[in-house]
């Protein structure tokens, strides 16, 4: 019985050969070369729906050697045919190949083939996708991403790129690592948040711990190792910046001090830290006046290469969770997305524990998020300083009179105040509150943000509220 191979296409093969004849192709092309198109289309198909890419840069290499000398040929015909355009062209200065994406509306469908023929014997034994497990580390995570089971999941509320990924894992799985940032790329890691909400490992359902603000973080630990290798003395604002950061609020901070949404504040932090340094936007314009030496220290790690820092922050990032896997024993299953760890339900806590422990062992400050669950300082000094939830009430901390007369709904206040737990997003609500008042009180954000990272563990959250209102009071009589 004769092997078939199976390729996702946007039109059934016969519409697809007929089109390519009808746009002027010769007979004799078709014959030859329609394989070539199916595959093509099939490997745009499979990058773009699969992992998350939305443009596909075709190395003019790799499609010779695939497609042959003919391959510019069968590119131009798929643009014609309007299955694909020219999304970004060849640059020497980014090293990137021209990168082609799909058409909007497109709708793919599986079509099996019989492997006969040169060209579909040749494509069926190609694995684009390798499979690097040369080290203990990454033999365990590859093999425990085998052991994943999908069998409790209901296909017919999958979308296509979902039962497309749950395939792949099974049928074809591959595992590489970043050349420059050394992060582990494999079918895990391209997985939907949906499907591993649902996916099951060792009979139970998967449970996870990453860091809060894991960017930040790791950029914290690139820039003091570049200061001291340096011999420059850290500035308080620096200091300042560190801690916000340790704590998982710096998000929260530009929130407040640019008036944008959070993915909007995320989207110009990844910019600042990963683009070029002739880039700005509003967070830049901060880290100049409020981190002078922080924005310093970005700009000079990019100015030979912008992505050097980049690169810098994810090896941080893989040594410190690789670090963190080989501690912990290997009877247990854990998988790897960047800067979290998954495992199965019962090993939760273990695998907090360990990574609480590799954090102190690597003398970083972070925040780290058990399953949503829970959020846990690694410095025990800051978390043992806040209960998971901090309770307000308007009796004696806020005076609904004076706050009234700024149009402040005190209820709202503390609704909004009370329903989270995350104290970023507390400090956040604060902030948003105290920009009301007429009277800014330096020492008011000086003392949170003290009281926020630990310095003073008897300075409680009364005070702070005594502090608003003490501030509402000078503005009534000023």
């Amino acid at each position: 019985m004769n092997s078939t191979i199976s390729f996702y296409l946007p039109d059934s093969p016969m519409i697809i050969r007929d089109r390519l004849l009808s746009l002027g192709c010769s007979k004799q092309h078709v014959f030859q070369n329609i394989n070539k198109y199916y595959f093509l289309l099939h490997t745009l198909y499979i990058k773009t729906q699969i992992y998350k890419n939305k443009r596909v840069y075709l190395h003019s290499d790799l499609m010779r050697s695939i497609l042959g000398g003919d391959y510019k040929t069968i590119i131009n015909n798929l643009k014609k045919l309007r299955f694909i355009y020219l999304s970004s062209n060849y640059s020497t200065i980014l090293n990137r190949s021209n990168g082609y994406s799909l058409m909007e509306g497109l709708e793919f469908k599986k079509f099996e083939f019989e492997v006969k023929g040169f060209f579909l014997n040749k494509v069926s034994n190609i694995r684009i996708k390798p499979i690097d497990i040369n080290t203990e580390l990454k033999s365990r995570i590859f093999n425990t991403m085998g052991k994943l089971k999908f069998d409790s999941i209901d296909p017919t509320k999958l979308d296509e790129r979902e039962l497309n990924q749950i395939n792949e894992i099974k049928n074809n799985p591959f595992q590489v690592e970043g050349l420059k940032g050394k992060r582990l790329y494999n079918n895990f890691t391209n997985l939907s948040r949906n499907l591993r909400k649902q996916v099951r490992l060792n009979g139970e359902r998967l449970v996870f711990v990453d860091i809060v603000n894991s960017q930040p973080v790791f950029l914290c630990s690139v820039i003091k190792h570049y200061l001291e290798d340096n011999k420059i003395e850290i500035e308080v604002s620096t200091n300042e910046f560190f801690d916000l950061c340790s704590s998982g609020s710096l998000y929260e901070e530009m929130i407040v001090l640019t008036g944008k949404g959070r993915d909007k504040v995320k989207n110009m932090i990844m910019v600042l830290l990963f683009g070029k340094n002739s880039f700005s936007n509003p967070v830049k314009e901060i880290f100049e006046k409020k981190f002078p030496q922080i924005m310093e220290t970005i700009i000079d790690l990019k100015k030979s290469d912008y992505s050097r820092l980049s690169h810098l922050m994810q090896q941080k990032e893989s040594d410190l969770l690789f670090n963190c896997v080989s501690s912990i024993p290997s009877n247990l299953d854990v998988l790897t997305i960047h800067d979290s760890i998954y495992t199965n339900e019962s090993n939760l806590d273990c695998i907090k524990d360990f990574l609480l422990t590799t954090f102190r062992k690597f003398g970083l400050d972070a925040t780290i998020n058990v399953n949503d669950s829970q959020k846990v300082c690694t410095n025990p000094k800051q978390d043992n300083l806040f209960p998971t939830q901090l309770e307000v009430t308007p009796k004696n901390e806020l005076d609904k009179r004076i706050i009234n007369q700024y149009n402040l709904d005190v209820n709202k206040f503390i609704n909004d105040f009370n329903s989270t737990s995350d104290l970023g997003m507390k400090y956040c609500i604060i902030k948003k509150y105290d920009s009301h008042f007429k009277k800014q009180d330096d020492m008011f954000d000086s003392r949170f943000r003290k009281m926020y990272n630990g310095y003073y563990s008897a300075y409680s959250f009364e005070n702070i509220l005594n502090n608003i209102n003490r501030k509402l009071m000078i503005s009534n009589n000023s």
